[in-house]
């Protein structure tokens, strides 16, 4: 049993299985033994691993740091500003070399002042900073400054280039084109806030010295706080009459823009037009644009026989057919043996026709109930004096008998949308003369709400002892004198006048009405509803025209001066002072109550150049003629002899703006 013990005891050498087990051991895991690993301690070290730069022979090639994976590259510092230049091959150790850095962010390695933290000193053509270039935008806005070959005026402030918007009258030039803008409208004078005079530099036309003329009359063009008096001469261009004795411009009327072009056309009526009836008159369509001409060259209105007379109204108005095209009415007092007539004419078919002819180019007509009566003596567009939406249309028959007194006139009002072939008497409203020889219905006009109910009302005029009755609208057989709003008398039975509504002269919201009495001077009578009865003497205010003057017409031309009281325009035929035509301006501000204008003291008047006209026996205001965006003036002459003696003209004047 013993020897059996001690015999493997024997067998086993161990030192050599110690020596063994060790060589066979991997000590710090790295999957290297010992005898293989040069360092089995530590498990970073060992054959293939990674050289990196810590000191350390990572890999176990025999040297320490060789190649290190993580060597950083150096570039030469050759100005010693702490960045490096760059180089195409930098040295790569993980220890700088001597005069070398770990940045290439050196654009200029020869000068220390050239680096990245360096100052950069602007328009000096150097990159001091090294940011690709010389600082020549100092402000920021996207402009190099003028120093530096740019357009930038101003390179402290951002607010100041060639492209940003310039502030007025700041002594700064933000745009960088030479100054400040001072002088907005170019007219040479600069503004208050610029040190200049200039009261408006927006406006070219305004400024110290600037003319003041009649067409921007209510503008102190001139900028020295008044409104000077202007005078317009008139009348170098119009259109004038075909032939000797046909009198055009004895009637006028504005229409519309019946042809398309987006300027205002017009009528010219030329009451003794013989060329195809003897005295049977002629309409002739003036189209807008053009500030003369010569009217055989227009589309005209032709009479269907001698003696008629047209047009003895002639007056555009409403689409009354609806074709979007403004239409007219013009009569003839001569129709039918003097029955008279009012026909409604179609603006397109007229626009298009170089001649049409009556009655057959009329879409309706009213005519008179008997020979003699005049029928068509007066005509009017009232509107919807009835109340109905209706488009209504007034006629006359001045010398009409109503059944009981002789030559009292009557007058009749239509629905011109639904007109055929009807007589006076057969109006949806019905008015009668109240005596013998009362004559109403040389005028018919519409007037406004004067009594204040909501319906317009309009305007009768009348020849004898009566002057003037202004009726309620809606009412269809008013009597007179009875139901007149307002009633004017004579106060004489010798006394006469011609009677027109004007604009609210008074601004209490209804409009006024004038008397032309005498010829040398115009009666306004105001608030007519408060007085409804008055005589000729008992005027509100007086407009005087001159010893000696002849005026038959006067126009309301709106509140043009914004006052809240209409302007009105006074023409006079024949003023002795110039020996021609004469006009003014009458301001609704002078016509207070007993105030007395003498028309020879208005700040715009206007004269005509051609002096034997007798221009201004019938005026009618027009939307733009001439295209300047303004209202016109339509001014007859129908004894100008351009075209021979007494063949007439017409031509505009601009309302002053």
């Amino acid at each position: 049993m013993f020897l059996v013990a001690l015999l493997p005891a024997c067998l086993i050498n161990t030192e050599l299985y110690d020596s063994r087990k060790e060589e066979l051991t991997d000590h710090d895991g790295d999957s290297f033994l010992w005898q293989d690993d040069c360092d089995d301690a530590d498990a970073s070290v060992f054959p293939g691993a990674t050289e990196v730069c810590d000191g350390v022979d990572n890999d176990c090639q025999g040297g320490v740091d060789v190649d290190a994976a993580d060597a950083p590259s150096w570039f030469p510092d050759g100005d010693l500003d702490g960045y490096g230049a760059s180089v195409a091959t930098p040295v790569v150790a993980c220890d700088a070399p001597a005069g070398s850095v770990a940045n290439s962010l050196d654009c200029d390695d020869d000068e220390d002042g050239i680096r990245p933290d360096a100052t950069e000193v602007p328009y000096d053509g150097i990159d001091d900073d090294c940011d690709g270039a010389d600082l020549d935008d100092v402000d920021h806005d996207g402009w190099p400054a003028i120093i530096a070959g740019g357009g930038d005026c101003d390179d402290t402030d951002a607010t100041v280039n060639p492209a940003a918007s310039e502030e007025p009258y700041d002594g700064v030039d933000q745009d960088c084109q030479g100054g400040d803008a001072d002088d907005l409208d170019g007219d040479g004078s600069t503004p208050p806030e610029a040190g200049g005079e200039d009261c408006d530099d927006t406006d070219a036309t305004r400024f110290p010295a600037a003319p003041e003329t009649w067409a921007d009359g209510l503008t102190d063009n001139d900028c020295d706080g008044d409104l000077e008096s202007v005078r317009l001469d008139f009348g170098t261009e119009a259109w004038v009459g075909e032939s000797a004795g046909d009198q055009a411009g004895r009637r006028l009327g504005a229409l519309g823009d019946v042809t398309g072009d987006g300027l205002v056309d017009y009528l010219v009526g030329a009451v003794y037009q013989g060329s195809h009836y003897a005295y049977g008159g002629a309409v002739y369509l003036v189209e807008g644009g053009s500030p003369s001409g010569d009217l055989a060259d227009a589309n005209v209105l032709l009479p269907g026989a001698d003696n008629w007379f047209l047009p003895q109204v002639v007056e555009g108005g409403p689409d009354v057919d609806g074709d979007g095209v403004p239409d007219l009415v013009a009569t003839a007092t001569g129709y039918e043996s003097a029955s008279g007539a009012a026909f409604l004419v179609s603006g397109a078919a007229f626009a298009t026709s170089p001649s049409l002819s009556l009655p057959e180019a009329a879409l309706g007509l009213v005519s008179g109930d008997h020979d003699g009566d005049y029928g068509g003596t007066g005509a009017a567009f009232l509107g919807d004096v009835m109340g109905d939406g209706g488009e209504y249309l007034a006629v006359s028959s001045l010398f009409a008998d109503n059944g009981t007194h002789l030559s009292a006139g009557v007058v009749s009002v239509h629905d011109a949308r639904a007109l055929g072939s009807s007589r006076v008497s057969e109006g949806e409203v019905f008015v009668a003369g109240p005596y013998a020889d009362a004559g109403i219905g040389n005028l018919v006009a519409p007037a406004g709400d004067v009594d204040g109910d909501g319906v317009d009302d309009y305007l009768v005029s009348a020849s004898y002892g009566d002057l003037a009755y202004v009726l309620p609208g809606g009412v269809e057989a008013p009597i007179l004198p009875d139901d007149a709003i307002f009633r004017l008398t004579a106060a004489f039975a010798d006394e006469t006048g011609s009677v027109e509504m004007l604009g609210d002269v008074d601004g209490d919201g209804a409009r006024d009405l004038a008397l032309l009495f005498e010829f040398n001077q115009l009666r306004v009578f105001t608030t007519l509803a408060a007085a409804p009865v008055r005589t000729v003497e008992e005027e509100t205010a007086t407009i005087w025209l001159g010893e000696g003057s002849l005026a038959y017409d006067v126009l309301d031309i709106g509140d043009i001066d914004g006052d809240g009281k209409a302007e009105t325009y006074v023409p006079v035929q024949w003023y002795p002072g110039i020996e021609s035509s004469f006009a003014a301006i009458v301001f609704g501000d002078l016509l207070d109550v007993r105030a007395t204008v003498d028309i020879a003291d208005s700040t715009l008047t206007a004269a005509s150049l051609r002096s034997n006209g007798r221009f201004g026996y019938r005026v009618a205001l027009s939307d733009d003629v001439d295209g300047d965006g303004g209202k016109d003036i339509l001014v007859g002459g129908y004894s100008d002899s351009e075209a021979g003696t007494d063949a007439g003209a017409v031509l505009t004047v601009p309302v002053p703006r």
